[in-house]
C-alpha cells in the first residue's frame, strides 16, 4: 500500500487502517486496505441506517485521491441490506496524520471545507 508506509510503518504494519469520526448525526469509519481498497461506512445516530461506500485510493505526497465506484444501504427497520448502486465519484482530499489522528484538512471541489479528523480504530 502506498497509504501505510506514510504513517508509520514500524506502528502500523498491518493489512489495513481503520479510522473513526463521529458527530450529533453520524458516526463514520473508513478503512484503508493494502490492496488499495477504501470503504466509508456512516451511521446515523437516530435510527441506525448505515451507507457503505466501496472505492480505491491512492496517495501523493498530502493528497489522498480516492475514487468512489458504489454504495449500499442498511435499513434498520428490515434490517436488510440493498444491493450495490452505481456511484461514481473522485474527491482529493488533502491530508495530514499525527499520532492515531487522521484529518481531512480540505477537499477541492467541496463548497463547506471544514477539517475533518477521525482517530484510528
Amino acid at each position: 500500500s502506498i497509504f501505510l508506509p506514510l504513517i508509520d510503518s514500524h506502528i502500523y504494519s498491518i493489512s489495513s487502517l481503520i479510522f473513526r469520526n463521529s458527530n450529533n448525526v453520524e458516526t463514520t469509519e473508513i478503512s484503508f486496505l493494502s490492496n488499495g481498497t477504501v470503504t466509508d461506512n456512516s451511521t446515523l445516530k437516530r435510527n441506525g441506517a448505515i451507507r457503505e461506500y466501496i472505492g480505491s485510493y491512492n496517495v501523493n505526497k498530502d493528497k489522498l485521491t480516492i475514487h468512489w465506484e458504489k454504495h449500499k444501504d442498511y435499513n434498520a427497520l428490515t434490517r436488510e441490506w440493498s444491493e450495490y448502486i452505481t456511484d461514481k465519484e473522485t474527491v482529493i482530499i488533502t491530508f495530514n496524520i499525527s499520532g492515531n489522528k487522521l484529518t481531512f484538512v480540505s477537499m477541492e471541489g467541496e463548497k463547506e471545507n471544514n477539517p475533518i479528523t477521525y482517530t484510528r480504530k
